[in-house]
């Protein structure tokens, strides 16, 4: 029994042994993470200060860039004019469309941004009238090439498409080119959009004349064509009323006759739907960048 109180007395001092190692180590460990502790704070208070400082600096330098990349820009703008002047100034028929366009663009942006931010300064007043040059010599060149591809059309060229059932597309010798379709297109569009609408009088006035001029001549060619019909030695070999010859020839001469005015009828139906169609060359767009009334 003795042995056994022994035991447990000795059990009890190791555990207590241990108990107070744990407890030293447990001490130091918490001196450990107090000094570390203290000394985050410490780098922590080195480290922001640093930190915030050199934000500080990269947003500066943002700004200075930004600032340089605008002054860049708006020199650029002062020099719209010496850049693309004379190109404006030689008119589209010496330069290719895009090119003329492009730089039509450039002086609309440079006069938006003078507008904006120095509505008094000169040089907006020289881009100003530049862009009224450029539009007004876009406009001539938009009349001048529709006239000179504005053909008459033949009567034997309106009939044989007639009898045929051609349409303009297909026959080439009467047709407007595509390219050239296309540069008038363009052309029409940039007019609308900064309301020259003059040029939709243009295009009705000398597209009328030249329908009206072809159809004059297809009415002068069936008139010749009855004259030569109806002249006297043709009238003398067709058989009197009285006589017992048949008159199969006139009666097929009237037939065609009606045959080809029901065809010319149906023909000009269709071409009057296509170009009801197709009137507008460019499609209106909203707005407009610059005030064509705005010239000095």
């Amino acid at each position: 029994m003795i042995e056994k109180l022994e035991q447990i007395e000795n059990g009890l001092s190791v555990l207590r042994e241990a108990g107070r190692k744990n407890e030293q180590i447990t001490m130091n460990l918490v001196g450990i993470l107090n000094s570390f502790e203290s000394r985050i704070g410490r780098l922590q208070d080195t480290i922001l200060p640093v930190y915030h400082e050199t934000e500080t600096l990269r947003l500066k330098e943002e700004n200075v860039e930004k600032c340089l990349k605008l002054l860049d820009e708006v020199m650029g703008y002062y020099n719209v004019s010496k850049e693309v002047g004379l190109l404006v100034r030689s008119g589209p028929s010496s330069v290719p469309l895009d090119d003329y366009l492009t730089a039509l663009t450039s002086i609309e942006s440079a006069v938006k941004h003078f507008q904006k931010n120095n509505s008094q300064s000169v040089e907006l007043e020289n881009l100003l009238d530049l862009f009224n040059n450029g539009g007004d010599a876009l406009n001539k060149e938009f009349r001048e090439i529709l006239t000179r591809h504005s053909k008459v059309l033949p009567a034997v060229a309106i009939l044989e498409m007639i009898e045929e059932d051609h349409t303009m597309e297909e026959n080439s010798s009467v047709s407007i080119p595509e390219h050239v379709q296309s540069d008038l297109k363009r052309m029409a569009e940039w007019l609308m959009f900064h309301n020259y609408d003059s040029y939709m009088n243009v295009y009705a006035s000398i597209r009328s004349n030249i329908l009206l001029r072809s159809v004059q001549g297809l009415k002068d060619y069936q008139k010749a064509s009855s004259l030569t019909m109806a002249s006297p030695s043709t009238l003398s070999a067709l058989p009197s009323p009285s006589s017992p010859l048949p008159r199969t020839k006139f009666r097929l001469d009237s037939t065609k006759k009606g045959r080809l005015q029901y065809a010319i009828e149906k023909r000009a139906t269709k071409m009057l739907q296509r170009a009801s169609g197709y009137s507008g060359m460019g499609s209106r767009k909203s707005g407009k960048s610059i005030n064509k009334n705005q010239r000095t």
